[in-house]
């Protein structure tokens, strides 16, 4: 922290591995899908995604797994 030559967070990359894979993304589909607390009165926020939001999500990426650019590896 003490050198000059070094600005946090820009001397660092953003690193995908730690920022969505271990366990940010998937409490997050629980969060939108209404699965994330216990007490189902506890899962009605406004931060739910409705069913018809999810099939409308779920088309657009099936259609889109052809155009994705091959350095995403395999799509989701």
């Amino acid at each position: 922290m003490e050198l000059s030559s070094i600005k946090f967070p820009r001397s660092f990359l953003i690193d995908i591995m730690h920022l969505f894979f271990e366990g940010i993304a998937p409490q997050m589909f629980k969060l939108w899908s209404s699965h994330f607390f216990k007490d189902d009165g506890l899962n009605t926020t406004p931060f739910t995604i409705p069913k018809p939001s999810w099939n409308m999500i779920s088309k657009l990426m099936e259609n889109n797994k052809k155009k994705m650019p091959l350095v995403f590896r395999k799509p989701p």
